[in-house]
């Protein structure tokens, strides 16, 4: 679009008048946009341009001013040969005004509507923008400080959950089945013993003290259970885990994974009075 046919379609959303008209370095407009958005935006009056004032000033060319209206265009061209325009037009005699953008933004992100706003301008004083210029960069500093204090939380996060996990490093899970690779849906089968064997433990030692687990306490104290088998988490990097089989017709399954990748480091299944054990590093 050239900057005559632009001049020609923004003319015909005025009507003008001739004999009064407002003269002004610097507008204050009041704009909505076709999907109801509302926002402020100050035009500054630089020599031969506008710039609007934000945390990243855009300029403007001046298309065409005289006492009836004021017609700003910024156009970026783009290193695939496409560009960018973005125009305003302010009618003088009542201040109404409005905006559109064209050009490469994604419309996944955007809708067209978001692209044309309409609004009512005022006259403002350079003291007036100054004020606001000032209020704009205390944002702004206040939006970096804010997001220096953010991205430092990040990282003692980041540093504590390493910390973590370079502590307690592994994870065990148990399976309970009939060939040692699916699980029943039950880790006290495998423990609690029938007519003809007797109960069995479950022993884990997690950097500080060794607990005892029986099959009534195992569920509620030990881990918990999943389709996928009876998960113990957060073991320490010098934990030890010692189960025994009590099942006559059924395998007991041990599983050891590590992170940071969760890789699997040890499988071994047992039946009957079979022990597994796993010592960490």
């Amino acid at each position: 679009m050239n900057k005559k046919n632009l001049i020609i379609i923004i003319s015909l959303f005025f009507i003008f008048t001739f004999n009064t008209y407002t003269i002004a370095d610097d507008y204050n407009c009041k704009m909505t946009t076709k999907n109801n958005f509302s926002y402020n935006q100050t035009l500054k009056k630089v020599r031969r341009s506008y710039l609007a004032i934000g945390f990243q000033d855009k300029p403007y060319d001046i298309v065409h001013e005289d006492e009836k209206v004021l017609l700003l265009s910024s156009v970026t061209d783009l290193s695939d040969g496409t560009a960018d325009i973005e125009s305003w037009a302010i009618n003088k005699k009542n201040l109404k005004a409005f905006s559109f953008y064209t050009g490469t933004m994604s419309f996944e992100e955007y809708e067209p509507d978001d692209f044309f706003s309409v609004g009512q301008c005022k006259v403002q004083t350079r003291e007036e923008t100054k004020k606001e210029e000032l209020q704009i960069k205390k944002a702004e500093q206040e939006s970096k400080k804010e997001e220096k204090e953010l991205e430092k939380e990040k990282k003692e996060k980041e540093k504590k959950e390493k910390e973590y996990e370079e502590q307690y490093p592994y994870k065990v899970i148990l399976k309970c089945g009939l060939d040692g690779k699916r699980h029943l849906g039950s880790i006290i089968i495998c423990f609690a013993g029938g007519k003809n064997s007797a109960d069995t433990e479950l022993r884990i030692f997690n950097g500080e003290i060794e607990n005892l687990y029986k099959a009534y306490n195992m569920l509620n104290n030990a881990g918990y259970e999943t389709s996928q088998g009876f998960i113990i988490e957060n073991l320490s990097k010098d934990f030890y885990i010692v189960a025994q089989n009590a099942s006559e017709n059924l395998i007991l399954t041990m599983e050891v994974y590590k992170k940071p990748d969760d890789k699997i480091i040890f499988s071994q299944s047992e039946g009957l009075y079979g022990t597994l054990l796993f010592r960490g590093n």
